[in-house]
């Protein structure tokens, strides 16, 4: 998005050092025959990178992903509603149930809660406290705090959010061990 091109062969083989055990193939926005070509280089030179799967593309596309990959990314949307995540994130495991399945974007517990992902991330909720010190918590702006917010405040509100997440993880961990231990 940044209008900058990424040299898929230099990726390609920073994901074959020995250091990469996972990683993500290289996407081509707004191109779901891009992403999948890219998909496929990756995949026959070798690396351990896997494809993301966007909503509103192809669902043979899907069907590709989860023929020839251990793992395949889920992506909806910025800006759709819990609901409308849910809902795509749901056809996505009904249609291939088991596999792994990785969330990106989403770290709802009200999504999360209800299918078992292998695994899942998002960064936007770090992106206000660092660039714009507007303070939010699990969805709620603390009140106090503005532009003079101290750096520790910050490391603080931090350390919060991190520390909310390591307790999602063990609890979306323990609510699905039996569930993920059924995959490949």
């Amino acid at each position: 998005r940044s209008g900058e091109s990424i040299d898929i062969q230099a990726l390609t083989a920073e994901t074959l050092r020995p250091e990469w055990s996972e990683s993500v193939v290289l996407d081509v926005i707004g191109s779901a025959e891009g992403s999948r070509n890219n998909a496929d280089y990756m995949r026959a030179a070798g690396s351990p990178a896997w494809p993301v799967f966007h909503v509103g593309e192809p669902w043979e596309l899907l069907d590709h992903y989860v023929k020839g990959w251990p793992k395949v990314g889920l992506s909806c949307r910025t800006g759709k509603s819990p609901t409308e995540t849910l809902r795509f994130y749901s056809m996505c495991f009904a249609r291939h149930w088991p596999h792994r399945y990785h969330s990106f974007g989403c770290l709802r517990e009200s999504v999360l809660a209800q299918l078992p992902f292998h695994s899942a991330d998002a960064s936007s909720w770090s992106y206000a406290a660092c660039a714009f010190r507007d303070m939010t918590h699990h969805g709620r702006r603390v009140k106090g705090l503005g532009k003079g917010v101290s750096v520790g405040a910050v490391d603080r509100y931090l350390e919060v959010e991190i520390e909310h997440v390591l307790n999602l993880q063990q609890r979306l961990r323990a609510q699905w061990r039996s569930e993920l231990e059924k995959l490949p």
